[in-house]
């Protein structure tokens, strides 16, 4: 306040040098923001602003997020999970499926080559539903 020349000065001066200070501090931050960041203007048609909306619900994002997300997806040639939740739960099923498999096998005593067997083509199962899950195709009309 004393590099301002405020002391001493009535509330009214004082508060008016605040708000100077305070605006060229706001539009200093601004301009380093943007030398760090840069941002784009976007124009949607109604139709596709809706493809979008819909689609960043699914993802349980904002549209911005999604957008942001989805592009950096694409340049990457990775897959955007939709609902991650929802993946995990599904890890957490497959799980269960195959310790209760092992379970069945070792009270019922089963053969060893149909337990092993059995177990094979569980982790098998469970591998391939995973790797659909995480890396699903895309159709050439995604492109």
């Amino acid at each position: 306040m004393q590099s301002c020349g405020v002391i001493g000065q009535p509330p009214e001066a004082v508060a008016a040098a605040k708000r100077t200070y305070w605006n060229k501090r706001k539009c200093e931050l601004k301009k380093a923001k943007k030398q760090q960041e840069h941002s784009f203007t976007v124009s949607y048609t109604v139709a596709e602003m809706q493809r979008i909306a819909d689609a960043a619900a699914m993802h349980a994002m904002s549209r911005t997020k999604f957008i942001k997300l989805a592009a950096l997806a694409y340049v990457d040639k990775k897959y955007l999970v939709p609902n991650t939740e929802a993946l995990r739960e599904i890890k957490t099923l497959l799980s269960l499926n195959y310790s209760l498999l092992s379970e069945i096998c070792d009270v019922n005593d089963l053969p060893l080559h149909i337990s092993g067997e059995l177990t094979r083509k569980i982790e098998e199962l469970e591998r391939e539903v995973l790797r659909i899950l995480m890396h699903p195709k895309l159709s050439q009309s995604d492109h």
